[in-house]
């Protein structure tokens, strides 16, 4: 293991160095976090979970290798992209329509709190969230079209902040961050969280000192924030134990599986299409839950880092080709926005948060048809504005 320390520190500086010593970059976030999540295992006592004995370390050497010189490679590539400037118009449409669409949250959160199992709120709350207690068989109540438009409404904004639209730029941020708290989703807090201190970071509004500020502050509210929907108090004890749960059980529960064990051919990796085609009616296999249930033995998790579906599916070959693809493809966005183009600016802030939770989980493909629809919402504005360019001349 500490092999593979030095390998993600040498990464880490390469970079760093390589990015123009951006801290937002895809190498240094993605060594950062697992680098923070090796060094908390040997800090933090856990006599109850098993050791890395192989797998998870083969794995992460495979994947943390070609995500870094995939990405690096991008960034060094240069080409010229058209840029276009986001139509104002279309900005403001969703603006509106963000305003229209408050109801649906508001009747959200009457009916999960008032028709829910349990007589905590907060518990209410969540169990509808991810489509339990009153949300049954809803399929996807914890990712309404509704808190993607607020979400894409908040960036396109935030990107162009000033005088005149900052009170429009806060009711979105508003919105998105009213969303997170009526799911009481830690994830969600954590995505508008980094993606407002990337756009700030990116407009030059903040210090890295401030950011470190802005992450502590981040971190406290995460657990205050499972605390209340548990309702439980934040002891020394609670804090050490949900850090174990979310940033050390992932990586020997990694060690539990089985490559290339998928009962089906790319069951979890494509997983979208086993979701249309049974839609659609044209198979009857039914696509793999995004949310995993819970495994009591050997280990109490739900989550297996996001070399999950690779691993699951291909093995060891999945994870590399999945690492230098992912690799390519954030780089491209990172370099792209380094070169100031504001539409892969506002792809990479929403890509690069699941860089960040691939200690935890995957979610680019595990909710590949939400981060299509984010994609052509975000592009829209710019595609419309484009053709009113071409009008124009």
């Amino acid at each position: 293991m500490s092999n593979l320390i030095i390998l993600i520190l040498f990464l880490l500086v390469l970079s760093y160095i390589c990015s123009r010593q951006n801290i937002f970059s895809p190498g240094v976030i993605s060594c950062s976090i697992w680098l923070l999540c090796l060094v908390l295992w040997y800090i933090i006592p856990h006599p109850k979970l098993p050791g890395l004995n192989g797998k998870f370390a083969q794995a992460l050497t495979i994947w943390i290798t070609l995500l870094c010189l995939g990405s690096l490679s991008m960034q060094s590539v240069k080409f010229k992209v058209t840029s276009t400037r986001l139509s104002p118009a279309v900005r403001d449409l969703y603006f509106w329509l963000s305003i229209a669409c408050i109801p649906f949250l508001l009747w959200f959160i009457w009916t999960a709190i008032h028709n829910g199992p349990s007589s905590y709120w907060a518990k209410n709350l969540r169990l509808a969230a991810i489509g339990k207690g009153s949300y049954a068989g809803t399929g996807e109540a914890y990712t309404p079209f509704y808190s993607l438009l607020w979400t894409a409404t908040y960036l396109l904004y935030l990107i162009d902040v000033n005088k005149t639209n900052w009170k429009r730029t806060l009711i979105s941020g508003c919105l998105v961050f009213a969303f997170a708290i009526a799911t009481m989703s830690k994830t969600l807090v954590l995505n508008f969280g980094l993606m407002t201190l990337f756009m700030l970071y990116s407009k030059q509004k903040l210090s890295v000192r401030h950011i470190m500020v802005a992450l502590v502050i981040l971190a406290f509210g995460l657990l205050f924030l499972h605390g209340m929907r548990s309702n439980k108090s934040l002891s020394e004890s609670y804090v050490t134990r949900i850090t174990e749960q979310y940033l050390l059980r992932n990586m020997p529960a990694f060690e539990t599986l089985t490559p290339s064990s998928a009962e089906h051919n790319g069951e979890h990796v494509f997983r979208i299409y086993y979701a249309v085609a049974y839609k659609l009616g044209f198979s009857d296999i039914e696509p793999i839950d995004p949310i995993l249930p819970w495994v009591m033995k050997p280990i109490f998790t739900n989550t297996y880092t996001c070399l999950y579906p690779y691993f699951l599916d291909y093995g060891y070959w999945g994870v590399g080709i999945a690492a230098l693809f992912w690799g390519l493809l954030i780089g491209c966005f990172f370099k792209c926005h380094q070169e100031g183009y504001k539409l892969f600016t506002l792809l990479y802030a929403y890509f690069f948060v699941m860089l960040v939770t691939q200690y935890n989980g995957d979610t680019a493909v595990t909710n590949l048809a939400g981060n299509i629809k984010m994609i052509i919402i975000i592009c829209l504005p710019f595609l419309v504005g484009r053709m009113e360019a071409k009008r124009s001349e």
